[in-house]
């Protein structure tokens, strides 16, 4: 099967399954649903999956198959490569998008941007070295599983429930107060 409108369907697949595993974690945790707190996290995920969808294919091509050893060498240079940046982009997408939402009030735009800033930095030191360690943990495995048996046009859907699950976690974990 081939995507017809690949950027497209892989940003709506992202966005949709996302938004719908945060939605339910939230009512499960609180029995409450908070929409911006969604809405940040599956706006992250959409946005990136047209570059997961891409890069899949760019590893598919230096290790073509599905063997064990082209699985597990395309899960390592991913999770080296690429899974560091992409825990720390959302962990920066969700404090400055998440503040614009929940921000405001009467504070001076100056005082938002340096408790942006703090807030960022304080997230960076503290929480960002936690969650790539724990990404190795469950992307590691993940990915092998992705490259060994998840035909490439069922990629991003299988994925975005991974990213549904490791959202869950790194939504709580960024929205710990």
């Amino acid at each position: 099967m081939q995507m017809r409108f690949p950027v497209r369907m892989s940003v709506a697949t992202g966005f949709t399954i996302m938004a719908a595993g945060d939605a339910a974690v939230q009512l499960r945790g609180n029995g409450k649903w908070d929409p911006h707190r969604t809405a940040v996290t599956s706006t992250f995920n959409g946005a990136t999956s047209p570059g997961v969808l891409y890069w899949g294919r760019i590893l598919d091509s230096r290790w073509p198959g599905f063997a064990p050893s082209a699985a597990l060498s395309k899960a390592l240079v991913n999770q080296i490569c690429i899974a560091p940046w992409h825990t720390m982009f959302f962990v920066v997408w969700t404090t400055c998008l998440g503040s614009l939402l929940y921000g405001g009030g009467a504070a001076s735009a100056e005082h938002r941007v340096t408790e942006l800033g703090t807030t960022l930095s304080d997230k960076m030191q503290h929480t960002l070295p936690g969650l790539v360690v724990s990404s190795t943990f469950f992307w590691l495995p993940a990915n092998a599983v992705n490259f060994m048996l998840v035909p490439l046009h069922f990629r991003v859907a299988y994925m975005s429930v991974c990213g549904a699950v490791w959202g869950a976690y790194t939504s709580y974990v960024a929205y710990q107060e």
